[in-house]
């Protein structure tokens, strides 16, 4: 299963990780004609990207975490 976890300090930062990561997936699902890519927000700084059969191939879906404050949301937690 690909997936890649990662946190960032700014603005730029998470562009250019966000960029680089849903890339390398969506060329990872290439040969998994079924998956597509799911990005996970636990904050504000760190993000999950990887691949999910929950996601129709061909496409990117957020799944945001995160309370209004950018901290890990209650239910965020209880699943983990």
């Amino acid at each position: 299963m690909h997936s890649e976890t990662f946190s960032v300090d700014s603005v730029e930062e998470l562009e250019a990780k966000l960029n680089a990561a849903i890339e390398s997936a969506a060329t990872a699902a290439q040969g998994r004609s079924r998956q597509g890519v799911l990005v996970t927000r636990h904050s504000y700084s760190c993000f999950t990207i990887s691949l999910s059969e929950e996601v129709p191939f061909g496409q990117i879906r957020e799944d945001d975490r995160t309370d209004q404050h950018g901290k890990p949301s209650a239910e965020a937690s209880e699943q983990a």
